[in-house]
């Protein structure tokens, strides 16, 4: 069961850490804020 599931998950990190690439990038102070505080949490 837990090995049919690794793609998602793979797949599932792929985009939080897309998420937090384009927060990084992203000139606006609050959204680079507010997507990294979702790690804190």
């Amino acid at each position: 069961m837990i090995k049919s599931k690794v793609g998602s998950i793979k797949s599932g990190w792929k985009s939080v850490f897309m998420i937090f690439t384009a927060a990084a990038d992203d000139e606006t102070e609050t959204i680079a804020e507010g997507a990294f505080e979702n790690v804190e949490q």
